[in-house]
């Protein structure tokens, strides 16, 4: 469900998926959901890649370089690079970054902020000691701008100037949406160049969804300012103490995610230009599947799982928009 809605809520780089029926060894699998991971390249995020720019000036090799550390005494900041031996010119981007309150990558470069949000360079294991400097820099100016009371930082520059907004209230308000129960990781961004790009942090699409739609008994709360506001350090909540950000999170609902709401829930079965499926037309292709996929994984019930959606969207949308509303 959610990846059909960022299809239609316009969201950049949205992946493509396949649902499969899969047979393992002549045995039925079940039906599996097949996406594509989140990457620096060709029809996918299409914006320059630092990474592959820094093979070419190293000849397309990086695994022999020293790994090397740095931890902030004063607060949780650290960093994690690979001594590499040349830098290309143009260090602003493009980055590709992963939140994960889970250290998966021992062996990956990766920094954590001052507040201890930890990020990944995904898909740039032997990044530099510049490179993640340079990241860093910029997300530690972005983080302290966020959370200042006023927006600003102490370089005077606002929060606003380091992101692109509407990327970011869209990300912000499909993890509100779907209550998405593990929102603390597998969190994509990515930073264009300011040479070839806008130079801005944008975040991504949502990817790793599997615990969303489950909390039945709390849809009533604004999720990201309570459950799951202490995860990454207040993150998710703090936006809300800044009146132009709130003012985005409305123009963006009220634009954008209402409209495709109401495509998903509909009663009539659509298939919309931006290739999106709702609900309906799910339930309309599945059914005879449904047997078949209960067989397999007991209480599945795919079509009772597209009744649950739609009445789960249906009362997210209105707690919402009554939030906004205020």
């Amino acid at each position: 469900t959610t990846t059909e809605l960022c299809k239609e809520l316009g969201f950049e780089y949205a992946p493509d998926f396949r649902l499969v029926n899969l047979f393992v060894a002549g045995e039925y699998a079940g039906v599996c959901f097949l996406a594509e991971k989140v990457e620096l390249d060709h029809h996918r995020i299409e914006i320059s890649n630092i990474y592959e720019e820094t093979k070419k000036v190293n000849h397309h090799y990086l695994d022999g370089f020293s790994m090397d550390s740095w931890k902030d005494e004063n607060s949780k900041a650290e960093r994690h690079f690979y001594h590499v031996e040349n830098d290309p010119e143009d260090l602003t981007g493009g980055y590709l970054l992963e939140a994960d309150i889970v250290d998966y990558g021992p062996e990956e470069s990766r920094f954590v902020s001052e507040r201890g949000i930890p990020m990944t360079m995904k898909r740039a294991r032997y990044s530099s000691e510049a490179q993640v400097n340079y990241i860093a820099d910029y997300w530690q100016a972005f983080e302290d701008a966020l959370f200042a009371e006023n927006g600003m930082n102490n370089e005077g520059k606002h929060y606003s100037e380091y992101i692109d907004m509407e990327s970011f209230a869209m990300q912000w308000l499909i993890y509100e949406l779907t209550q998405e129960g593990s929102m603390s990781s597998s969190i994509y961004f990515y930073k264009e160049s300011e040479l070839t790009g806008d130079g801005l942090l944008h975040a991504c699409f949502p990817w790793d969804m599997e615990h969303s739609y489950i909390m039945s008994e709390k849809l009533e709360n604004i999720w990201n300012l309570t459950e799951k506001a202490e995860t990454l350090y207040g993150y998710w909540a703090v936006f809300t103490q800044h009146e132009d950000f709130m003012m985005e999170l409305q123009r963006v609902w009220n634009e954008k995610f209402l409209p495709a709401i109401d495509l998903m829930i509909a009663e009539e079965s659509m298939e919309m230009p931006s290739g999106m499926r709702n609900l309906r037309w799910y339930e309309e292709r599945i059914s005879g599947l449904d047997h078949l996929e209960n067989s397999r994984w007991r209480k599945m019930y795919p079509l009772n799982r597209c009744q649950t959606n739609r009445e789960f969207l249906s009362i997210r949308r209105e707690v919402i928009s009554q939030w906004l509303a205020q």
